[in-house]
């Protein structure tokens, strides 16, 4: 082996090494769930396979220098993207985590990902963590855990049962990933826009080179690279959107009410184009919920405000109207996608009925029992939030939470109970 090539093999070692180490030190943690320490040895699985190429390219003197390089490469990115998925693991283990949600989320993900498998057959795996950023998100293809979803809610609402219904944004983006709806919603989108673009040529010529004419559309360079701009925006949008209409679908009202605390009054940033602009959004929310037959807090598009819209030129402002308008007239499509994979996923869905058992559970100061999903209780405890801001209405916060947390344990009970007895 090359003498140059000798320092960086032995520093990629060295971090392989001391990740493996750190991975050891993670696994005389005490786990929540199983998942987490799966996760853990998933993970020093894979780190040890990239251990064994370092070292077979070690003791072999007449190793390819390029295949070395590679290797050394390779190790090293591993190592840069597995170490955040190490302390993701050890914030699973928090207490500030709300446990008590961890099994019916899972149940709820791999329902929905996995419809037509034998709930004894499922493979999905989930990891909870509480996250040192406010937005929730979810990480999923993560190399040496291709079955786990990453679920990071904000370290400062971990324990708030009443986010968790923001939860169903996030699972959202498994199914796009995991069930291929994102490429059926790329496909409709790339129609959508054609049939806008030629169908509403004069509200758009902006959009496109001066030079360009409707019937030029299909073929000029110039028009075909500014709808391929348009296409990222609006799938992106699209696909936001029809996150939204997913946790819309599995929680109703509490999804409402967790979307308007995350995002109320608005973004004070300016707009991303990658989500529509936000009355729009809402707007389309409202639209999914009387479609969904859910009912809508009162004023609630009034709790909202547009952020400032971005500076952009003259053509990139057109396409991006153009986004907005294919988002538009994307949502009936993205309402029916949301309904069939919840539908197929046979999970349970709220009722009004449901909802009153509950809350009357929690007038009483008592945590419900006999509950047919998890929908029921965080809308429940969502209607039993008190009105004002006070230090005596924030106490009476804490107890409503407690309150939706053990009654979801007690779900949780008595759903594995006749899963059992089935």
């Amino acid at each position: 082996m090359s003498s140059a090539l000798a320092p960086a093999l032995s520093y990629a070692q060295s971090r392989v090494r001391a990740l493996l180490a750190e991975i050891t030190r993670l696994r005389h943690l005490e786990f929540p769930y199983r998942d987490s320490e799966l996760a853990l040895i998933a993970l020093e699985e894979h780190i040890r396979k990239r251990q064994a190429l370092l070292s077979r390219a070690a003791g072999d003197p007449q190793a390819n220098p390029a295949s070395v390089r590679q290797i050394c490469a390779v190790a090293i990115a591993d190592v840069d993207s597995h170490l955040p998925i190490a302390g993701f693991i050890l914030r699973s283990t928090n207490v500030r985590n709300a446990f008590e949600a961890y099994a019916p989320i899972l149940r709820l993900a791999s329902a929905i990902l996995e419809p037509r498998t034998p709930r004894a057959s499922w493979r999905t795996r989930l990891l909870m963590s509480s996250e040192w950023q406010f937005s929730p998100h979810i990480r999923m293809a993560v190399p040496a855990l291709p079955e786990f979803l990453l679920l990071g809610l904000p370290a400062s609402e971990s324990g708030n049962s009443l986010l968790i219904p923001l939860a169903g944004h996030e699972l959202g983006h498994a199914v796009l990933n995991r069930l291929r709806i994102g490429d059926q919603i790329a496909n409709q989108v790339a129609a959508t826009t054609k049939d806008i673009a030629h169908r509403r040529f004069g509200t758009y010529q902006g959009a496109f080179h001066p030079s360009v004419l409707e019937t030029d559309l299909d073929r000029n360079l110039l028009a075909q690279r500014a709808i391929a701009v348009v296409l990222t925006w609006a799938t992106a949008q699209s696909e936001e959107v029809f996150c939204d209409f997913i946790g819309l679908r599995l929680f109703g009202t509490a999804f409402l009410n967790a979307f308007a605390y995350l995002l109320t009054p608005g973004d004070t940033h300016k707009r991303s184009r990658d989500y529509p602009i936000t009355s729009a959004r809402v707007a389309h929310l409202l639209r999914a919920a009387a479609a969904y037959q859910i009912p809508v807090p009162s004023g609630y598009a009034a709790m909202f405000s547009d952020p400032a819209a971005p500076n952009l030129l003259t053509e990139e402002r057109e396409r991006l109207h153009l986004a907005d308008d294919v988002t538009n007239e994307m949502v009936p499509k993205l309402i029916d996608h949301a309904n069939q994979v919840v539908t197929e996923s046979g999970v349970a869905l709220g009722s009004e009925e449901g909802r009153e058992k509950v809350l009357g559970a929690f007038r009483r100061s008592t945590p419900a029992e006999d509950v047919d999903c998890l929908a029921d209780i965080l809308c429940a405890a969502w209607d039993a939030q008190p009105a004002g801001c006070t230090d005596c209405d924030w106490r009476q916060t804490a107890v409503i939470n407690e309150l939706a947390l053990k009654t979801i344990e007690i779900f949780e009970i008595q759903t594995t109970l006749r899963e059992v007895n089935t």
